[in-house]
């Protein structure tokens, strides 16, 4: 299976939300070099766990106006990845407008599923592989195609909905009814809902956020899966951090 990394970086933007405090202290700079260098360790800890070669995923990198020194070390740790990758300086900046790009851009790819990832979640090392087989394993039991949301956010516990689960190899998965702009879809998916796909983007040129007035339609037709433990930590504020897991221990280990 050829999984598509599609990136998107942004260094000079501390916060959407700017009463907002990141955990660990850290500024921006940090958290996208850190979290990218996450991404990286996983994709390449998913070849020596499975059949995958480094020929079958492809980071494709979306900068938005990063400073050039942040963009210049961005560069260096793709070039010393290992892995295929793809990086381009959008013209136009916000996260609407690069919304908008990797979209158009992800829609002429060949490829069988997507990974949009936004550049403050930190992945653990077995988050790509795990991400990959529970999409096949979900599909083939299911029938059907999926979406993967790869972090269990705490804040789905404090009002819960219910939910289908299903035990698959290594963790259990449960079915979420939105997502941020971090998710796995196939090519056909993007397809299908591509005005949905359009209107989010379209949405964040003018405000922030509105999932729930455009993607989340999708997940009232396409299930939408999401890890028990969760796979990835979403760097945005402390309250988001994902039970059970030392986030913080992951985070002081990448150089």
């Amino acid at each position: 299976m050829k999984l598509d990394i599609i990136f998107r970086s942004c260094t000079k933007v501390y916060c959407v939300h700017d009463d907002m405090l990141r955990p660990f202290n850290a500024n921006k700079r940090e958290i996208t070099l850190k979290c990218l260098k996450s991404l990286i360790n996983s994709a390449n800890s998913s070849f020596s766990n499975s059949s995958n070669n480094s020929k079958n995923i492809k980071i494709h990198l979306f900068d938005d106006h990063s400073p050039e020194e942040d963009f210049i070390d961005i560069k260096k740790i793709l070039e010393n990845s290992g892995l295929d990758f793809y990086i381009e300086r959008l013209t136009k900046t916000g996260n609407g407008n690069s919304l908008q790009a990797v979209f158009e851009y992800a829609k002429k790819l060949d490829s069988d599923l997507l990974y949009f990832c936004e550049d403050d979640y930190l992945h653990l090392e077995n988050s790509i592989q795990s991400i990959t087989q529970a999409y096949q394993d979900l599909t083939k039991i299911l029938e059907k195609e999926v979406v993967i949301f790869p972090c269990d956010y705490n804040d789905r516990y404090i009002n819960p909905e219910l939910s289908y689960i299903f035990a698959l190899q290594d963790r259990h998965w449960r079915t979420v009814k939105s997502t941020t702009g971090t998710f796995v879809i196939s090519k056909n998916i993007l397809e299908k809902y591509f005005d949905f796909y359009l209107a989010f983007a379209a949405y964040n040129k003018i405000d922030k956020g509105g999932e729930w007035r455009t993607i989340d339609h999708i997940y009232q037709e396409v299930d939408c899966y999401s890890p028990m433990p969760s796979l990835t930590a979403h760097l945005n504020d402390d309250s988001l951090l994902p039970h059970f897991v030392d986030w913080k221990q992951l985070w002081d280990s990448i150089i």
